[in-house]
């Protein structure tokens, strides 16, 4: 069977699936690690609509010749759920947002929005919705401006990472909850605007970061919350200083100094 994404010959190696379903839940896990997903579906030259989907996947792949794909960021797929979320909360359908689409796929992607949605939806509460898809719009149609629109937030969040460890031990929990926060939400974003930057043909061997330089920087992250949430002070702050903060800035000045390359 072939494998076509985009129109390009995908150089896969089928294993152990079977059948359509098997063959699209790995490609979709592969897709969504580069911010991509499945927009479209083509087997032997026929669309595959929402009505055909459950025959299509239980279809054994050696009656297919040609399995071609068609992919989005998966952050225009998250917009357009938000976009119809805004339309259930102006007319308050809660019952209709529990069973949508849109609810299901941002559950998968954007759990802590779902989280404020229910609460939208259950109990009237208000939620800026409007202000999040403007910025998810933004992303989306221009990533590197988006980015780069956020200097004077990477240097506020960095120096506050920079003190974060000083602030625990001087006993400012408050200040140093302050700064996980805000970090966190920067973080999500920079996350958010790194596929897409992918997709507009930025090259990030370009950037001089150094191989391996995301994978260490998620690590990074990922210790750094795990040791603030379980208390351990010394190490979130030493992370925080030394790991990640370090790691912001030289990721933010990269692409910087290369898009200023480009655009001159």
């Amino acid at each position: 069977m072939t494998i076509l994404i985009d129109e390009k010959p995908a150089d896969i190696t089928l294993d152990t699936e079977k059948n359509v379903g098997d063959v699209l839940s790995a490609l979709e896990g592969w897709l969504t690690g580069s911010g991509l997903g499945i927009a479209g579906i083509m087997i032997d030259g026929a669309i595959i609509g929402s009505t055909a989907l459950d025959a299509a996947f239980t279809t054994e792949i050696t009656a297919v010749n040609e399995l071609s794909l068609v992919t989005v960021p998966v952050a225009a797929l998250c917009l357009d759920a938000l976009r119809t979320a805004q339309l259930m909360l102006k007319a308050n359908d809660c019952a209709a947002w529990k069973l949508s689409p849109a609810a299901g796929f941002l559950h998968s992607y954007e759990r802590e929005l779902v989280t404020h949605l229910d609460a939208a939806f259950a109990e009237g509460s208000s939620f800026d919705l409007e202000r999040i898809i403007a910025e998810r719009e933004r992303e989306l149609n221009d990533p590197a401006a988006e980015f780069l629109s956020l200097e004077d937030s990477i240097e506020d969040t960095t120096n506050r990472l920079e003190n974060f460890a000083l602030d625990l031990q001087m006993g400012k929990d408050r200040q140093a909850a302050e700064t996980a926060a805000q970090f966190a939400a920067l973080a999500a974003k920079v996350f958010r605007l790194v596929p897409l930057l992918r997709c507009t043909g930025l090259r990030f061997e370009d950037l001089e970061l150094g191989d391996g330089f995301f994978e260490e920087f998620s690590a990074a992250l990922r210790e750094f919350f795990s040791a603030y949430e379980a208390g351990d002070t010394v190490l979130s702050g030493d992370l925080a200083e030394y790991e990640v903060a370090p790691r912001l800035k030289d990721f933010y000045m990269s692409l910087k100094k290369h898009s200023a390359y480009h655009q001159g």
